[in-house]
């Protein structure tokens, strides 16, 4: 069944005191349940906690309030809320009612209404979405496309011609778009790369910008059985072909590549290195008095490694690159995923967590 959370922050606090802040983190998939608690090492056999504030979760309730006598003494707090849209939630914080050394730990529980994604199976392109580059007409919004809860899209952008300031923007759907790559250079093209991951089940447009007047244009992928992006990297180079090389983090990745060429050389002669397993282009344009961009990704570039990745024609190309890798995955039905139950206060999960990871903190 695979680890029952998300994802997962701890921090340790050596200097006592009576505030507390635990770590948050950024959840990657809809509807997760962040568990927050904190221990400290106060000898008294009464609650220590209390005043659990995050305005980045919903019905945050305390559920765990304990504190013993018993050897060193120390007890432990604990409080739920709900993540309802993938993103950071940021920390949560409550007070001690004892000034204390603290250990604390924060866990994004999955839902029993989130598919869980393993690694294994590479990630399928489910469709794409392109704009026009062939005007500066601002924005350039996509025609409506389909789109699923976990689905991973991949955008990416060129304008012709770049002055050293970010120009090229994107949004769509009410979703987080995350920056992954931004080649920034004058008198080069600017290219740049975003992904988000979809929070709900939804018919949706993507909308690139471009505040100069250069010919610029977009694409989106959209990717399912993915549990999310990996390693990215970028590169330009003033006279060549253009390649860049990414190192993956897991077997059976996909990775999109982009270029734009500010040269604007012909690549009706373009050939796709396959190093990294078969290529599928999904995006070329020319304007011979402007640029030239290139698109598309490798399927599934089978185990873990660095591959050079980009184009081996044609020569001549001021180039700026970027790949991206999309990390595949297998999903569990929701049907088979278990059910929590958090109206606890006494020995359950949390208790094991605290004796087993916490009190060796706290009296080591």
């Amino acid at each position: 069944m695979g680890n029952p959370w998300d994802v997962t922050t701890s921090n340790a606090v050596a200097t006592a005191s009576t505030a507390v802040s635990i770590p948050g983190a950024t959840t990657t998939v809809p509807d997760t349940l962040v568990v927050n608690i904190i221990a400290n090492a106060t000898d008294i056999a009464t609650p220590r906690t209390s005043d659990w504030i995050n305005t980045n979760l919903t019905n945050l309730i305390e559920i765990t309030d304990v504190n013993g006598t018993a050897g060193n003494g120390g007890g432990f707090g604990s409080a739920v809320g709900v993540k309802s849209i993938s993103g950071n939630y940021g920390s949560t914080s409550a007070i001690l009612s004892t000034s204390s050394v603290q250990a604390q730990i924060s866990l994004a529980l999955l839902s029993v209404n989130t598919p869980t994604p393993t690694p294994g199976l590479a990630p399928q392109l489910i469709q794409e979405i392109e704009t026009g580059w062939n005007s500066n007409t601002s924005p350039k919004t996509t025609t409506s496309f389909n789109v699923q809860a976990g689905d991973v899209l991949v955008a990416y952008s060129a304008n012709e011609n770049s002055n050293g300031t970010a120009v090229l923007g994107i949004s769509g759907g009410a979703l987080t778009w995350a920056l992954q790559q931004r080649v920034l250079s004058s008198n080069y093209s600017e290219a740049a790369v975003w992904t988000a991951t979809v929070d709900a089940d939804k018919a949706m447009t993507a909308s690139f910008t471009n505040n100069t007047g250069g010919f610029f244009g977009g694409n989106v992928l959209v990717f399912r059985n993915s549990i999310g992006v990996g390693s990215s990297v970028k590169a330009n180079v003033s006279s060549g072909v253009p390649s860049v090389g990414i190192t993956t983090t897991q077997d059976n990745s996909a990775v999109v590549v982009f270029n734009s060429d500010w040269n604007a050389v012909d690549g009706s002669s373009r050939v796709w290195r396959t190093n990294a397993g078969a290529f599928t282009e999904q995006t070329y344009f020319r304007d011979s008095a402007r640029y030239t961009v290139y698109g598309g990704y490798h399927a599934n570039v089978g185990s873990i490694g660095t591959y050079s990745v980009g184009l081996s024609a044609p020569s001549g190309q001021k180039y700026s690159i970027a790949a991206v890798e999309v990390r595949g995955g297998t999903i569990v039905a929701k049907s088979d995923l278990p059910q929590l139950n958090i109206q606890v206060k006494r020995p359950s999960l949390l208790a094991i967590l605290f004796y087993y990871l916490f009190l060796p903190l706290m009296h080591s």
